[in-house]
């Protein structure tokens, strides 16, 4: 069994982990020790991997709610509804849901519909 595995059947905190580099190279090593170092804006980095994690609960929102969201209230909607067994519900659902934001970015020429293939095309 993987240690992992087991830990997680055994406790429900996550262990800690340790950073070791080990280094055999035949240059100098040279690359920052410091793990905040490697980022471009590390006081960001530094904020935001050791801050609270931001929670997207889907469940809990409405699919009005989601919609309102535009482009990512379209991803957030399929995740929301992807257990769904009627896929082509889903897909049917989602177009008229969506039918706004769909429209809009058309009209915007950021995408176009291929008949032939049945499927849209980002124009990016």
């Amino acid at each position: 069994m993987l240690l992992c595995e087991r830990h997680k059947k055994e406790k429900t905190k996550l262990p800690l982990v340790y950073n070791l580099v080990i280094y055999n190279g035949k240059e100098v090593y040279n690359a920052p020790r410091n793990l905040w170092d490697l980022f471009t804006d590390s006081m960001i980095a530094k904020q935001l991997m050791t801050s609270d994690y931001q929670l997207v609960d889907l469940q809990s929102m409405s699919n009005d709610e989601i919609v309102r969201k535009k482009h990512i209230g379209m991803l957030e909607y399929m995740l929301k509804h992807i257990h769904q067994r009627d896929m082509l519900k889903l897909w049917e659902e989602f177009l008229i849901k969506f039918k706004h934001v769909l429209i809009l970015d058309k009209e915007k020429g950021i995408f176009t519909y291929d008949h032939f293939y049945g499927i849209l095309i980002l124009n990016y």
